[in-house]
């Protein structure tokens, strides 16, 4: 087993949220680095209780000028015994910072609404 978990980047997590995806590492995007953001998604969680979703991806994959995009997301009512889907976009951050990453996916995940400019 390699400790590649231990590059994880920090991150607060809300009462009740699941993470459900976590590929987000503590690595700045750089031409060096690009081969810790190659994947379809980073970093998703969702609250069946307060029935919201988040999901963080890098676009362009590979580039090293690209961005962080997440998207916020309301659930569905979940049908008895099984598992809800998204309802609606609520919104959306694109940004180069990783930092801002975390501070927009913390608040939602406490506050339930997205992080004002």
């Amino acid at each position: 087993m390699t400790d590649t978990w231990k590059k994880l980047q920090p991150l607060r997590v809300a009462n009740g949220w699941t993470i459900s995806l976590n590929n987000f590492y503590d690595v700045q995007p750089t031409p060096e680095t690009m081969t810790w953001f190659y994947a379809s998604s980073l970093l998703r969680g969702h609250s069946l209780e307060a029935r919201l979703a988040f999901e963080c991806v890098y676009e362009p994959e590979g580039d090293p000028e690209g961005e962080f995009i997440v998207s916020f997301d309301s659930l569905t009512e979940p049908p008895m015994g099984g598992m809800p889907e998204l309802d609606q976009d609520l919104g959306s951050i694109r940004t180069r910072s990783k930092d801002r990453v975390c501070e927009a996916v913390e608040y939602f995940m406490f506050e339930r609404k997205i992080l004002p400019d």
